[in-house]
């Protein structure tokens, strides 16, 4: 482990590694980092914005690989996870429900939330 400065991140709430060196993860959208996500190729050693727009928060999460998955947080938001970039999924609408947690079964997603 190595101590990063107060406030060098965001605030993060999921982390998934797919090996021992490729990981990601995710969190609060900021002005330094308008997605929320960080992605690692070196176990940790250095963390890279994944491109994208800006999202609020990300509260969970579920891959099927280091280039594949869904993202799920605040405000109904749902973003799938494709070569180490994400965009909007295209969803009914959701209310603005916040959505907590994600899992993947096949081609499909499940969502829970509020």
């Amino acid at each position: 482990w190595k101590i990063l400065s107060a406030g060098s991140l965001p605030g993060l709430n999921g982390i998934k590694f797919f090996d021992e060196k490729n990981g990601i993860v995710y969190g609060d959208g900021s002005d330094g980092s308008p997605t929320g996500i960080f992605r690692t190729v070196d176990g940790g050693a250095n963390w890279r914005v994944v491109p994208g727009t800006r999202s609020p928060t990300w509260y969970g999460g579920d891959f099927t690989d280091a280039e594949t998955g869904v993202l799920v947080g605040a405000w109904g938001r749902i973003a799938p996870y494709r070569n180490s970039r994400f965009a909007a999924a295209d969803v009914d609408t959701l209310g603005g429900r916040t959505i907590r947690q994600v899992k993947l079964v096949g081609d499909r997603a499940y969502a829970a939330g509020n």
